[in-house]
């Protein structure tokens, strides 16, 4: 289906749209109450089954949240190879910048670690999430060879940066007694929509 989207609107209109939907997820992490690192979670002590989270909207909220961030991560991770040749790097170069995002990766779920330790995990997803809709929005201004790789680079600090989140976000909405079922659901979904 994505596809088919894709070859329908073209690469341009599915960065836009990546971007946008990557912006309209802050709000939503901010909205959503049991997300918010002021609430406290109303989950039981012992914490929620499959059928008890389901039933509440920070469920479908982390539900949509990774859906968007999983098409993003493949969909990045699939193009960025073509799209660098596209734009006039030569394809080592290009190779290149798929396996350097990939340590860029490494460094961002380092850093994103340490902040949700701090304060929890909203402030890192949303700043990942702000990062990503500011460097679409760049590519589709500028995708200079420069750009294209100060892109890859910018967007692989964010790429894998909400996997480690996961488990904290589920432990803190919905409790720790089903975090395994939880967070399995929730990476699904994240790897269907990619």
């Amino acid at each position: 289906m994505f596809a088919a989207v894709l070859a329908l609107i073209g690469w341009r209109a599915v960065f836009l749209w990546l971007g946008v939907a990557h912006l309209l997820l802050l709000p939503l992490l901010f909205a959503v109450p049991a997300l918010s690192p002021a609430a406290q979670p109303k989950s039981p002590p012992n914490g929620m089954t499959v059928r008890e989270a389901a039933r509440i909207k920070p469920f479908w909220g982390l539900m949509m949240v990774y859906a968007v961030c999983g098409f993003g991560d493949f969909f990045v991770g699939t193009h960025v190879v073509a799209f660098a040749q596209d734009r006039g790097i030569d394809p080592y170069i290009a190779g290149n910048l798929l396996a350097i995002m990939g340590l860029a990766g490494l460094l961002g779920v380092l850093l994103a670690g340490a902040w949700s330790d701090r304060t929890g995990p909203v402030g890192a997803a949303a700043a990942c999430f702000m990062v990503r809709a500011l460097i679409f929005a760049w590519v589709l201004i500028d995708q200079s060879p420069m750009s294209v790789a100060v892109f890859a680079l910018s967007f692989g600090l964010t790429f894998l940066v909400t996997a480690p989140l996961t488990p904290v976000f589920v432990r803190d909405a919905f409790g720790a007694r089903n975090l395994g079922a939880l967070t399995g659901l929730i990476t699904m979904v994240h790897h269907i929509f990619g």
